[in-house]
């Protein structure tokens, strides 16, 4: 999202003399608490145990000696993430019953997850989606299943109020100042201004682009854009090409563009697919209001206090407790005639039980399917070798109350000019109560570790509580000088593989379009087969197996897709 800032401010800014160069420097000095020898507060890594994932992907696992249970499953899903959430919210919605859900977490979610503290509720992971638009059939049933749309003002849904991010939504520091806005205009020239409006011009024309059939060029799910050579090359281009090939090179124009790709994809704008990076912008009209007639409607920002984790345990409501497997690694999927064989262990490699069923719908990041599947890569399906995926941190940094300073608008999303890490979410934000900054409260803090994804992912597993605890703290200090003697405890959460890498290619590749197809009894969802790594397209999936599975059972229902 550009923010609520208009283009009368940009317009404004243009005529205006502006040195550029004015950055906010890094705290290190004796007085930020994060250089000092003992930090004033306490915490803990916090997650899920990689010990029996990280034995699977060795071969430590043995499976061969398991005999399955005797009950037949008509559908087993392999992970309750999004992806596989949306495939069983599909099938009990439609009258199945007989299927199970197996999780090797102990809560469902995936990256979708979040944690109590008091009256407080904030999110691990994932926290916001755009309300859906007219003709996204099966999100707009989604959002009427989970009370999201409580009415529709002609084809528009109108969205319970409570539910919508209030203002202000993000507040930047920047030049030493803070805007309700993600450009950091206060660090840009006039001409560096006149740039990122050139930029906004070219987004909006891609917003509006259709081809001769109607079609956009981007949009959810992606299965439904335009297959135009015109829009797919740019899936072949990184983001950064494309940004050179529009001469668009100014400090700030690219900083914001990185900072957005960072925040959706968890890329930087030279490994992320410039398809993938103008559909962020593109998919909707929310961020060109200004560009708009007064009354026109689009989306808006939907959040609430754990985040995503509604959305989970929403897809979730209708999973009887036997549905439902927590804690339940599954170690070796294989095709067995007109069945699957599906072993899992826990807690321990030594565990093993085995379920079988007629179908398998497998959720899961693919970096471990050949050590589940090993006949996959037999069999010639090694597409999914190229699947590559973001480590991430996240911080839970509990507070007595919000460091409300006088200079600094109070907003959900806060975040620092080119500052390491992507900021913070304010969770007691979409509580919409006035006393709030009085209240203690919990920010969450993101951090995609993209520059080197192997080195940051050996960094994140290998450096303790305290390393990274000290690496955020150094950022929040940036954004307030005084917030160590508010902090009472800051746990940290380490996403190993928290989302697929979305490089030149691999949406719109023959790679991706091979994993699409089933192996035997077996269909491939999730996130890394879905299209872009968000929730739209997470459901999309899961819905599209699901139904798929039905087709095969002979089951009657009525298509969400």
């Amino acid at each position: 999202m550009i923010g609520r800032s208009t283009r009368r401010e940009f317009l404004k800014r243009i005529g205006q003399s502006m040195a550029f160069g004015a950055y906010l420097p890094a705290l290190h000095g004796c007085g930020s608490v994060s250089s000092r020898r003992r930090l004033p507060f306490s915490g803990r890594v916090v997650g899920e145990d990689y010990t029996l994932c990280h034995a699977l992907r060795g071969n430590a696992v043995d499976t061969a000696a398991t005999e399955p249970e005797p009950h037949l499953y008509d559908v087993i899903i392999v992970g309750a993430g999004i992806s596989g959430l949306a495939a069983a919210w599909k099938l009990a919605r439609s009258g199945i019953t007989n299927f199970l859900v197996l999780e090797k977490a102990d809560q469902i979610g995936g990256t979708c997850i979040a944690q109590e503290d008091g009256d407080i509720i904030f999110p691990w992971g994932a926290h916001y989606i755009e309300s859906p638009r007219p003709g996204s059939r099966y999100l707009l049933e989604i959002c009427e299943d989970l009370g999201i749309i409580i009415d529709y003002n002609g084809e528009w849904p109108v969205v319970e109020p409570n539910y919508v991010v209030p203002e202000p939504e993000v507040s930047l520091l920047a030049g030493g100042k803070w805007r309700p806005a993600h450009f950091p205009i206060e660090v840009a020239s006039s001409e560096e201004v006149v740039e990122f409006e050139r930029f906004r011009q070219i987004l909006y024309r891609w917003a509006n682009w259709r081809d001769a059939e109607g079609r956009t060029a981007f949009g959810c799910p992606n299965q439904y854009t335009s297959p135009d050579e015109e829009v797919r090359s740019l899936d072949r281009i990184s983001m950064a090409d494309y940004l050179d090939s529009l001469g668009i090179h100014s400090a700030p124009t690219r900083w914001y563009v990185n900072n957005r790709m960072m925040d959706e994809y968890g890329c930087q704008i030279h490994d992320v697919s410039a398809w993938v990076g103008i559909q962020f912008w593109a998919q909707s009209n929310s961020s060109f209001m200004d560009f708009e007639p007064p009354g026109t409607p689009a989306p808006v920002l939907l959040s609430w206090p754990e985040g995503n984790a509604f959305l989970a345990k929403g897809l979730a409501k209708r999973l009887k407790p036997e549905q439902l497997r927590l804690n339940t690694l599954a170690a070796r999927i294989q095709n067995d005639g007109e069945r699957v064989l599906v072993t899992c262990v826990g807690p321990t490699v030594h565990d093993a039980y085995m379920f079988q069923t007629r179908w398998v719908i497998h959720t899961i990041p693919k970096n471990s399917v050949y050590s589940l599947m090993p006949e996959l890569e037999q069999a010639g399906r090694t597409e999914f070798e190229i699947c590559e995926y973001v480590p991430w941190v996240t911080a839970a940094v509990h507070l007595r109350r919000h460091p409300n300073e006088k200079r600094y608008p109070a907003a959900w999303e806060v975040l620092s000019y080119d500052a390491w890490g992507l900021g913070y979410i304010d969770n007691r934000h979409m509580l919409h109560r006035y006393e709030r900054h009085e209240l203690p409260t919990v920010l969450t803090f993101y951090a995609a570790l993209c520059s080197d994804i192997q080195a940051e992912r050996y960094e994140l597993f290998g450096e303790d509580w305290e390393y990274w605890a000290r690496k955020i703290l150094r950022v929040l200090e940036q954004m307030h000088p005084h917030i160590a003697q508010l902090i009472t405890r800051l746990d940290i959460f380490k996403w190993g593989h928290a989302m697929v890498a979305m490089r030149p290619g691999y949406l719109w590749g023959t790679e991706r379009q091979q994993m699409l197809k089933p192996f035997g009894r077996v269909h491939f969802a999730g996130m890394d087969v879905a299209g872009t790594p968000v929730f739209e397209q997470a459901t999309y999936r899961g819905i599209e197996t699901a139904e798929a599975v039905m087709d095969a059972l002979g089951v009657a229902y009525s298509s969400s897709i």
